[in-house]
């Protein structure tokens, strides 16, 4: 009995944007077919040429993917307030364009979301209780993304990409 696939392609916006692409079939069972980064140049690079490069290059890697069979983006969302994002709310909207362009579809997928796709547990602080350090989300769902997948030397961009496509996977809502 044939399984139904798709193609999706996760994305992370930000100074740096991660991709991924994914293959997910009705079983539940999910590869990873490619990944990547687009990064402007310049150490560091101007907005403007962040969000130039970003447009560009995942303009044409869209237009690559969409005709290998990609019909879904998952975009990524932050957890917090949604409307003030700061800069990477405008690499956000640059890649909305970009995906709108390709002629494809994008659904916003909420950071923690995306963590718990990968098996990545949520914890809240209480009170009184130190923040955990700065990037221990961002390696937790790097350690959970190279386990699960049998990857190494993921960027975390990398990683919040493809655990952003598995979430939009595993919503069924494709």
């Amino acid at each position: 009995m044939a399984t139904n696939k798709i193609r999706i392609v996760g994305l992370d916006p930000g100074e740096t944007t991660g991709w991924a692409l994914i293959e997910a079939n009705g079983a539940g069972i999910v590869y990873v077919l490619d990944y990547g980064v687009i990064a402007a140049a310049g150490a560091p690079p101007s907005e403007g040429d962040v969000l130039t490069t970003t447009r560009r290059e995942l303009g044409a890697i869209l237009d690559v993917m969409k005709a290998d069979g990609v019909t879904r983006i998952a975009l990524e969302a932050p957890a917090y307030n949604r409307k003030f994002d700061g800069f990477a709310g405008e690499v956000r909207g640059v890649c909305k364009e970009a995906v709108a362009a390709a002629g494809l579809t994008w659904r916003l997928v909420v950071q923690n979301t995306a963590k718990a796709a990968v098996g990545v547990k949520i914890a809240r602080r209480k009170k009184g209780e130190p923040r955990p350090a700065r990037n221990a989300a961002k390696e937790a769902v790097k350690n959970a993304v190279e386990a699960r997948f049998g990857l190494a030397d993921l960027s975390y961009h990398e990683a919040d990409a493809v655990a952003c496509a598995v979430a939009l996977a595993a919503e069924g809502k494709l």
